[in-house]
């Protein structure tokens, strides 16, 4: 009894053998196998020649499977039953091999299901690498010695496939950034990956979906002055402001001609100078231009200043190299183009009204409704009212709170009051 029982494992522990390598050579992430077989490694090439010929290895997996249940069915029925009939017929008399039948049917029903197929599949889940390279090489001398089977069953299920326009293959499915920014953040939760290495990951996954025109500062803000200005000027709106340099233009802000650096104005002692001698390049870039694509560009012109344009030309916003590191590193202790933002004991926050809504999403950790129609918390209250609002006047937005418009005149809004809704009560 005990040789007929050790049989019957074996037969499922092979079983269990070939359901964990299916799952783990499908599994393994051919980045991963590319990189050891620049290492070397042999067995990583056993299992880069079964991805090789998908066909082949699911055919021989599946000849494994069928072959060794269907003999340990057939094992378990013709001997085990066998075995039992004896032990059970004093009992049940007649019965007594249909019931040791049903037993031993059951009993190998159940060490196939654990054993043979959840069991190893875990384990093929949770070290997927090491499993494939374990069995790569037998499988492969399996496949090489049954190939007029594989041959066969690879041309019909190919047949079948067809019908629908498709043949067994490899395609990895590709991942979405959702996707890997869920992986990031497990992995830093799990301690995988450093925290903050985590967040300025997740930073760059979004950094490459922004375009110019959501990380500017826009045109109202925009501090330039004209070509024919003084140092005189230039020094007094120096005082006035913390930027380290300044767009230059001709006629207007749509003229825009270069850029002036305040460590430029000092070599010049002359108060009726022009600056028009101290006007560099500046880089212009379309709206919709990918950030990403900005960075590149201000690092190939060697520039730390860029003009945004639309399509007709017209100026729209400015942003610079310490804009797009925000973007990715967060923060900067030195940052200078966001005004300030006032926030109350009560939680509601005074800010002005072209202050961008995603920054404010992400600093204030509010949830200001973004859209393509508008950028800024002002444009915002514009968007929801259908009109420019007047001083006063407040807008409700679902889920967020209250928007009051403290300071309006009839071209644009100047500072608005966030209320917060209050948070909801579980128990109600």
């Amino acid at each position: 009894m005990i040789t007929e029982i050790m049989v019957l494992l074996v037969l499922v522990l092979i079983n269990g053998l070939f359901s964990g390598a299916e799952i783990a050579t499908v599994t393994m992430r051919k980045t991963r196998i590319d990189q050891l077989l620049h290492d070397g490694s042999k067995r990583a090439r056993a299992v880069a020649k079964l991805r090789a010929n998908p066909e082949r290895f699911l055919a021989t997996v599946q000849i494994g499977i069928t072959v060794v249940g269907a003999g340990a069915a057939a094992y378990s029925g013709d001997i085990l039953a066998q075995r039992f009939t004896p032990v059970l017929q004093p009992v049940l008399g007649s019965y007594a091999h249909t019931v040791s039948l049903v037993v031993v049917v059951a009993i190998v029903s159940y060490l196939s299901l654990v054993i043979g197929e959840l069991v190893p599949k875990s384990l093929a889940l949770r070290a997927t690498e090491p499993y494939a390279l374990f069995v790569a090489r037998p499988l492969l001398a399996l496949a090489w010695l049954g190939r007029p089977i594989v041959w066969f069953l690879t041309l019909s299920s190919n047949v079948v496939l067809r019908l629908f326009g498709d043949s067994t293959s490899f395609t990895e499915a590709r991942i979405s950034s959702e996707e890997l920014k869920a992986m990031l953040d497990d992995a830093s939760q799990a301690g995988d990956l450093h925290p903050r290495a985590g967040e300025m990951a997740s930073r760059a996954l979004a950094f490459s979906e922004l375009t110019a025109h959501d990380v500017m500062l826009p045109r109202r803000r925009i501090e330039a002055l004209a070509r024919t200005a003084t140092l005189d000027e230039l020094r007094a709106l120096i005082r006035q402001s913390s930027h380290s340099r300044f767009p230059v233009y001709d006629d207007d802000i749509d003229t825009i001609t270069g850029q002036v650096l305040v460590r430029d104005v000092f070599a010049f002692g002359a108060a009726d100078t022009t600056i028009a001698n101290l006007v560099k390049p500046v880089v212009f870039v379309a709206d919709a231009m990918r950030a990403v694509d900005v960075l590149h560009e201000l690092q190939a012109q060697a520039s730390e200043l860029a003009i945004v344009v639309d399509e007709h030309g017209s100026t729209v916003g400015l942003l610079t190299r310490e804009d797009l590191a925000e973007e990715l590193l967060g923060e900067q202790p030195s940052r200078s183009r966001t005004q300030k933002t006032t926030t109350d004991s009560d939680g509601t926050h005074l800010v002005a009204g072209d202050s961008l809504v995603r920054e404010l999403n992400r600093d204030l950790l509010v949830r200001l409704p973004e859209s393509d129609e508008w950028t800024t918390v002002g444009g915002l209250v514009i968007a929801t009212l259908g009109r420019l609002p007047t001083r006063g006047e407040s807008v409700t937005i679902a889920n967020v709170g209250t928007i009051d418009v403290v300071d309006a005149s009839n071209r644009r809004i100047r500072l608005v009051r966030i209320k917060p809704a209050p948070p909801i009560d579980d128990d109600d």
